[in-house]
């Protein structure tokens, strides 16, 4: 029996499969947060507007300030460091009031993630998701 060649559908069908399945794994198959580096998770639950959000942080190589601006009423803002688990890092938040909140999170050694959540009161550091 002769070799037949495929018709055009079939070759148009299997190319989109395979581009499907390229895509499919890519995007589940990553990392969650980029390799070597710290992701925070900045939430707003302090029923306002936070004006500004400031991140500062260090290790034996560099010194680095990140400045959020705007972070809205019950926003969750992600944020990704050149930092590793557990060397922390210093959080300013001015809220709406003019109040200012700080506190030292980070300190978690096993977590690439961390979470901020501002609130009225306080800044709460967990471990993210």
């Amino acid at each position: 029996m002769p070799f037949r060649k495929p018709s055009v559908p079939v070759i148009v069908l299997v190319v989109c499969a395979v581009l499907a399945g390229a895509a499919a794994g890519y995007l589940y198959g990553r990392p969650p947060h980029p390799p070597g580096h710290l992701t925070v998770q900045l939430v707003n639950a302090s029923g306002a507007q936070i004006p500004s959000v400031r991140i500062q942080y260090a290790n034996p190589h560099l010194q680095d300030e990140l400045l959020i601006l705007g972070l809205a009423k019950d926003e969750t803002r992600v944020v990704v460091l050149n930092h590793e688990p557990g060397l922390g890092y210093s959080i300013t938040a001015r809220l709406a009031d003019d109040r200012e909140l700080e506190i030292c999170g980070g300190r978690a050694k096993d977590t690439w993630v961390m979470r901020e959540v501002i609130t009225p009161d306080a800044i709460v550091s967990t471990r993210g998701r």
